[in-house]
């Protein structure tokens, strides 16, 4: 099983047992502040804090990315290469 699919069938199945709770189709006896104000906006709490994570994270590595002086020349080197490999071909650039 791969990561994707376990990770959308988590989230089918933690869907079904929220809507299950949401609609009283499960007889579990909750505190009505619960099942009236907290239920409902689980979601879209969780989709916000999924959303702050990401954010966070990828912000975090970019501050962290380490530069990489080395593979910038060699990188350059390799166009300039390739310029006048295709120059010397007969292609213009």
């Amino acid at each position: 099983m791969t990561r994707a699919q376990r990770i959308i069938g988590t989230f089918v199945l933690s869907s079904i047992v929220w809507l299950f709770l949401v609609l009283d189709i499960i007889p579990i006896p909750l505190p009505t502040f619960l099942t009236s104000n907290i239920l409902p906006i689980l979601p879209f709490y969780l989709l916000i804090s999924f959303g702050s994570y990401a954010l966070c994270n990828i912000g975090y590595n970019l501050m962290t990315f380490r530069e990489c002086p080395d593979e910038y020349y060699k990188l350059m080197s390799e166009i300039s290469e390739s310029k006048q490999f295709l120059l010397a071909n007969g292609i213009k650039l």
